[in-house]
This record gives structure tokens, sequence and C-alpha cells, in this order.
């Protein structure tokens, strides 16, 4: 089992960039790019882990 947190200031990633979905040398952090990048390998039939649950509201 992994679980994951993620917070905005351990982002260590400096001189970050504007996100622009056209450009795919920007930083890809947080959970929205996480659960799509999970979910393009799994549908290649790629072995990724598998996301029981995800709480972007941080409630949980």
């Amino acid at each position: 089992m992994i679980i994951c947190s993620w917070a905005e200031a351990e982002n260590f990633w400096s001189g970050a960039r504007e996100a622009d979905p056209a450009d795919p040398f920007v930083p890809a952090s947080g959970l929205v790019p996480f659960l799509t990048a999970q979910r393009s390998l799994n549908s290649l039939g790629a072995r990724v882990p598998r996301v029981l649950l995800t709480d972007d509201s941080r409630r949980r």
C-alpha cells in the first residue's frame, strides 16, 4: 500500500513555469496530471499502481 499526500509547499522545482498543456516540458505536479498519466499508461497496457481513492478536496 502506498499513501501519498501532495502539498504545494513541497514542490522543490525552482523556476517552475506556468502550466501550458501544449508544452511537454513544464512541470506536471499534482493530482490531475498524475491521474491523467496513470490512466494513459494503464490504457496502453503498462503496469501501474491501481488508484483506489483520491481526494482533491483534502478532507480525508
